[in-house]
């Protein structure tokens, strides 16, 4: 039940997750991004608000774009 809503992450960068922890790709190859939160209310209200609805509005996912557009500007 730990990926339970997985489905519905609009974010290209989620990986996933469980009850206090959004995963997340990695600034770097072969690494992963995890945000822990203190309450499982908390994860999911970040889950919906920012992995399935406003990714964009996200410091990770902004982090994580910034990435690619990097490479694209190399």
């Amino acid at each position: 039940m730990a990926n339970y809503g997985s489905q519905n992450a609009k974010c290209p960068f989620y990986l996933g997750g469980d009850d206090y922890r959004v995963k997340c790709e990695g600034t770097e190859k072969c690494n992963k991004t995890h945000i822990v939160f203190g309450s499982s209310k908390k994860k999911y209200r970040h889950f919906i608000e920012k992995c399935c609805k406003d990714y964009e509005g996200c410091r990770v996912y902004k982090m994580l774009d910034a990435k690619y557009d990097k490479k694209v500007a190399d």
